[in-house]
């Protein structure tokens, strides 16, 4: 057993679960779930073990209430087969006194951050899976971050990242996300935010330097600063949560 943290996004994971399972199983969502954690922590033989649970009520959620337009189009409801069985997961957490937080008026990755930031600052080293580029921002010396794939993870590398990790959040200012319909700049693309971010490193430096750059981007910048900061805010994760003790 190593010194090490291994740090789980429940959602995703049910996902996965519920979409690729057979459908003449009721509890495969639950069974997958439980497997798909289970074979990573034999794997990763880590010390220590947590999974973070989404806020259920959006609307409690403080981007929410600060920009009520925050994954206003999610419109689907979550499958019944993965709310029905989301208590038989956490009952088999507990049994096997795997810990599992949820907070209601934060995020899974809100969650993931504080644990990462907890553990980093003793010197731990962690790894956080999840199905969210967001995390990307809390790679450091400590922290590493794994994209949830079908029966494992991959675990992410420079050549994942679109700019430095510290400065994610900068680029995804820029760009959005329409998965969360986080507005960004629009008209300002992938290859844009990342020569942009690149060079100037933050939305302030980027702002001082708007008659340095492309008038057709200096533009953009212009007409859109409100909703680039706003959406700066959207994407930064927050890790001073209470998520107990190590």
């Amino acid at each position: 057993m190593s010194n090490t943290a291994l740090l789980f996004d429940l959602s995703p994971i049910m996902y996965r679960s519920h979409y690729g399972r057979d459908k003449h199983s009721e509890l495969q969502v639950a069974y997958r779930s439980v497997k798909y954690i289970m074979n990573l922590i034999s794997k990763y033989e880590s010390k220590y073990f947590a999974v973070a649970l989404d806020c259920e009520d959006r609307d409690k959620l403080k981007r929410k209430q600060i920009y009520p337009e925050y994954k206003a189009n999610r419109t689907k409801e979550r499958p019944k087969e993965i709310t029905e069985q989301l208590p038989i997961i956490l009952e088999f957490l507990d049994l096997m006194g795997i810990k599992y937080i949820k907070h209601e008026s934060s995020e899974a990755d809100d969650i993931l951050y504080s644990l990462s930031k907890l553990f980093s600052d003793n010197k731990i080293k962690n790894l956080t899976c999840t199905g969210d580029k967001d995390l990307i921002q809390i790679k450091n010396k400590y922290a590493s971050v794994a994209k949830i794939m079908k029966d494992s993870v991959k675990v992410l590398t420079k050549k994942d990242f679109p700019v430095d990790p510290k400065y994610f959040i900068q680029y995804q200012s820029i760009l959005g996300d329409s998965v969360d319909n986080i507005p960004g700049c629009k008209g300002i693309g992938k290859v844009g935010a990342e020569e942009l971010i690149s060079e100037y490193k933050t939305l302030e430096e980027l702002y001082k330097n708007l008659e340095n750059i492309k008038p057709r981007h200096s533009k953009l910048l212009i007409e859109n600063r409100k909703e680039v900061f706003l959406s700066r805010w959207l994407c930064r994760l927050h890790n001073k949560l209470d998520v107990g003790k190590i």
